[in-house]
């Protein structure tokens, strides 16, 4: 992987995307996962294919990933954080699976706010859901977040919004759009 500055193509690109969420909500959370790996049989896995998506925000290519991206504005102007949840440095597992980046070197890689294990997204993820008025989520992973709901609903005061990111194809280009939302409570 290559060494990225602080000012990228991918934090450009979130920074659209921050856009578009602030514009359509006045904030919210986005959370998009990268894909997951597949065992071809018992011992030994398909050779690795990042999520287009993910990797269109991150530039990052490791598997057991999630961008969590955190909209907050008022009046005209928003604030961005970016959460980048990552499997940890692990002396023993890169010799089999290829050095990993880790969360302590992700946020100057990646330009991400913040980095942390992949095995801390249950208590993260639940707080930052916490009192958000809108979740951002690809139609894939309502699942998981529908889970996480359920295991923080009562902190959850208020009704909020549900908003699917899709993936857009339009001459080659990949590119996250909002589709469609709707709201529950």
């Amino acid at each position: 992987m290559q060494h990225m500055n602080k000012t990228n193509i991918y934090q450009l690109r979130r920074n659209t995307l921050a856009e578009q969420i602030f514009a359509k909500t006045g904030g919210g959370i986005a959370v998009i996962s990268t894909a997951p790996e597949l065992a071809r049989n018992r011992d030994s896995e398909f050779p690795y294919r990042h999520d287009s998506d993910f990797y269109y925000l991150t530039g990052f290519e490791e598997p057991g990933a999630t961008l969590v991206m955190k909209i907050s504005g008022n009046g005209k102007s928003y604030q961005q954080e970016s959460h980048l949840f990552c499997r940890p440095k692990d002396l023993e597992r890169e010799i089999w699976d290829g050095i990993r980046l880790g969360p302590e070197a992700a946020p100057e890689t990646l330009g991400i706010e913040f980095a942390h294990s992949n095995l801390e997204l249950d208590k993260k993820l639940a707080d930052l859901l916490a009192d958000q008025d809108a979740i951002y989520v690809r139609l894939a992973e309502w699942v998981v977040i529908h889970w996480y709901l359920n295991r923080v609903s009562s902190i959850f005061l208020e009704p909020m919004m549900l908003v699917f990111v899709m993936c857009c194809n339009s001459d080659g280009q990949s590119s996250l759009a909002i589709k469609e939302s709707a709201s529950f409570k």
